[in-house]
């Protein structure tokens, strides 16, 4: 750790994004000409710790690559971002983690994911870092690893008293109880909450809520899944709607303080992830609810009027908020 700042351990993936453009998605069997390529570095775990690291907080990662040039240029990423590499994991068994990403001229896409090094980080390999854990601030965590391991660094978090940030992305069939019980904080964006909570009509914020069909509020789904599953508080993210935070005895909804024209929306992926990062910096600094959201709100937003994940991420020096 950086002297005795307690700073950010993420334990996640890490992908390289291999993104070909064409003007309409191959069917099967079928080869087109593409437009463009990019190759990005991605994973949710990657782009949550790097978003953290731009901000000024010493971030920690802890993910598992293959020995290739994916993973060569990962940790080489990560670094470059400030990011401590001491405990990044290699397999020469297995390749780094990728996405296979088309996209057509409509921004419609198809994603293929091929975990590789992530799907091979074991519950084992976490526990031998368990000091590393607990003399952390905050743990967050996504489900792009196995489950298992996840499961191990979020209670090695819970029995240190370290804040656990559990992002329910991807949403997996089987999801385990444990995932729930030592999660301090789960973020979700709206889908998850519904699918999560079981209620298909979530009323948002702004929405008239005397709907017949008994529609729920954002809050009211949100504290149903506090009540079914044990998590201490729920984050959803609502795109330019802002966010809302629910615990057992209070809940607070902040929208955009700066709304962002839909002119100026350029790309959204990774949005999430900058708001999660970010959101992790500002509780482990202590502040408020309400103020980490207004500033999460900032970041993300930020991130999405410019392209890319990682790429559109901003530094706190691109941003009027006080650290």
């Amino acid at each position: 750790q950086m002297g005795d700042i307690k700073g950010i351990i993420v334990v996640g993936s890490s992908n390289r994004d291999l993104v070909g453009y064409c003007d309409v998605l191959p069917k099967p069997g079928q080869t087109v000409k593409g437009t463009d390529f990019k190759v990005h570095f991605g994973g949710k775990g990657a782009n949550q710790a790097i978003q953290a690291a731009r901000l000024g907080s010493p971030v920690i990662m802890v993910t598992k690559l293959g020995v290739d040039s994916n993973g060569k240029e990962t940790i080489q990423n990560y670094k470059d971002n400030g990011i401590d590499t001491k405990y990044v994991l290699q397999t020469d068994k297995v390749p780094s983690g990728v996405a296979l990403i088309n996209v057509d001229s409509k921004g419609n896409n198809s994603i293929l994911v091929s975990g590789g090094a992530n799907d091979a980080i074991t519950p084992e390999e976490i526990n031998t870092i368990r000091d590393v854990i607990s003399a952390s601030a905050v743990l967050i965590c996504q489900l792009e690893i196995p489950m298992d391991t996840t499961i191990s660094a979020l209670k090695i978090a819970r029995e240190s008293g370290v804040k656990t940030i559990l992002n329910l992305a991807p949403i997996l069939p089987g999801m385990k109880d444990e995932l729930f019980q030592y999660t301090d904080i789960l973020c979700v964006n709206e889908t998850e909450l519904s699918e999560l909570s079981g209620i298909h009509d979530i009323i948002l914020p702004g929405q008239d809520s005397n709907k017949e069909g008994g529609g729920k509020t954002v809050e009211e789904a949100a504290k149903q899944v506090i009540h079914k599953k044990g998590v201490k508080s729920v984050v959803v993210t609502l795109g330019e709607l802002g966010s809302v935070y629910v615990s057992g005895d209070e809940s607070c909804y902040v929208e955009l303080e700066d709304k962002i024209e839909k002119s100026k929306v350029i790309d959204t992926t990774g949005a999430g992830d900058s708001f999660i990062g970010s959101l992790a910096v500002f509780l482990s600094k202590g502040k408020s609810w309400k103020e980490s959201l207004n500033n999460a709100n900032k970041v993300a937003g930020y991130s999405v009027q410019r392209h890319g994940a990682q790429a559109s991420y901003a530094h706190s020096s691109d941003l009027h908020i006080s650290l």
